[in-house]
């Protein structure tokens, strides 16, 4: 399918607003000290639903933005002067979906208790790939879901 990529600058409030515009929903926020799933707007992090990913890093008194969406979202992002990244873009959905580690696992002790919706898993975590020119240049993060039962 068609993949759309847009970058720009942005002030927190336009930063936050976007983010409401698109209904991004699902926030990973990350510094050096830890990552998590706060709404904490820290200075990097990404947002995400099943069509879009907003990406932030945060640059003097503005965030520098990176929008992929797998459907055209150029109504909805009138009037925050982001722009096309010239392409031809291309996403696709990863399969089979990245697995998420069991946060109950003695190996494993993130700064975070539980994944959005998931609670502490198993589950796993539905990406898109996307790539210009048959090559791949962003993993895009779209949802959460719980594992499927297992049918014997």
């Amino acid at each position: 399918m068609r993949g759309f990529v847009y970058a720009g600058l942005l002030t927190e409030e336009e930063l936050n607003r976007l983010k409401g515009r698109l209904g991004l929903t699902t926030q990973l926020s990350w510094d050096l000290a830890r990552l998590d799933f706060s709404s904490e707007l820290r200075e990097s992090g990404s947002a995400f639903n099943e069509r879009a990913e907003l990406r932030w890093r945060l640059k003097g008194d503005r965030y520098r933005v990176l929008l992929l969406s797998d459907s055209d979202v150029q109504g909805e992002i009138d009037g925050f002067g982001l722009e096309a990244v010239p392409g031809p873009w291309e996403a696709e959905e990863l399969a089979p979906p990245t697995r998420l580690i069991d946060l109950k696992s003695p190996q494993f002790h993130p700064s975070f208790e539980e994944y959005p919706g998931l609670g502490t898993g198993p589950g796993a975590l539905r990406c898109c790939v996307f790539s210009r020119e048959g090559k791949a240049v962003f993993l895009s993060p779209r949802r959460l879901e719980h594992d499927e039962p297992k049918t014997e």
